[in-house]
């Protein structure tokens, strides 16, 4: 059987070609698709905003975290913050990649 390598040896290994992030063989042309599940929307934010971890994604599967204010108020004060989210549904989807809460949520999204 023939060995699949990965995104960055297939880079490393033919140089001269400019590739789809996604493919990882160029005889099988698997494409990747990252699912997650997090316990906490608070856990989804920690990851998404982690730089490393933007990184990752937009090198392994060519999405793009994004970053919207998001404002609260409660008892007449507003806290507003960074809020991060990888768009899947607008004209710049990313369909590679899903992080949701429970497995049933990620199925729901799959399915699509």
């Amino acid at each position: 059987a023939k060995q699949i390598n990965t995104v960055k040896e297939y880079k490393r290994n033919n140089s001269g070609e400019e590739l789809s992030a996604t493919m990882l063989n160029e005889e099988s042309a698997i494409e990747l698709i990252m699912m997650f599940t997090v316990p906490t929307d608070a856990e989804r934010q920690m990851r998404l905003a982690n730089t490393r971890f933007k990184t990752f994604l937009q090198e392994t599967v060519d999405c793009i975290v994004k970053r919207r204010p998001k404002t609260f108020t409660l008892g007449g004060f507003s806290k507003t913050f960074d809020e991060y989210y990888v768009d899947n549904e607008g004209p710049e989807a990313c369909l590679r990649f899903m992080m949701e809460t429970s497995m049933t949520e990620l199925m729901q999204k799959a399915e699509r």
